[in-house]
């Protein structure tokens, strides 16, 4: 059965029909109308009774019956909903787009990051390789080293020799 409930809002009282329904096995009172201020609605009643007096005195208002008062305006339950919807949407939006933006940003910092670590990765490997190629060219000349070394102490062993039998050719 429908009612009347007043309702406050930024200090003001509106009024609005309710319906009382179960919302989760709990009553609720649904809203059917928005009717407005008290003023609101005893403004649209007094001009309703006044367009009544004026349409029994003359011709009857086609497509309205007689004694029937005209709609009050009211806003109804879709067009509050539909202002709240275009307010959730909104903040929706702006809240999508920071963190569309911060996905971004670390997106981006991301790829940065690890393109540095594959350089670096691929330069220690370079480096790595060439440290191969260095140790065992360090060690073919250490090797080549100590065997000219080896010829130089045997060339000087056969010099030494040679110089004695000279020195000796010479005294005889």
């Amino acid at each position: 059965m429908p009612s009347l409930l007043p309702v406050s809002v930024n200090g003001k009282k509106y009024w609005r029909i309710v319906e009382s329904r179960r919302v989760n096995g709990k009553p609720r009172p649904v809203p059917i109308c928005y009717l407005g201020t008290a003023e609101r609605i005893l403004e649209v009643f007094t001009k309703n009774k006044e367009e009544e007096e004026s349409s029994s005195k003359t011709d009857a208002v086609p497509g309205r019956k007689k004694g029937q008062a005209e709609a009050a305006p009211t806003v109804t339950l879709e067009d509050e909903s539909e202002k709240r919807q275009d307010k959730t949407l909104n903040w929706l939006r702006k809240s999508r787009d920071s963190w569309k933006q911060k996905c971004q940003t670390a997106k981006s910092q991301l790829k940065t990051k690890t393109l540095a670590v594959k350089r670096l990765r691929d330069l220690r490997d370079d480096l790595k390789s060439k440290s191969k190629k260095l140790k065992v060219e360090a060690d073919r000349l250490r090797d080549s080293l100590t065997e000219r070394q080896k010829e130089v102490a045997r060339l000087e062993a056969r010099l030494q020799e040679t110089e004695k039998r000279l020195a000796d050719v010479k005294k005889k």
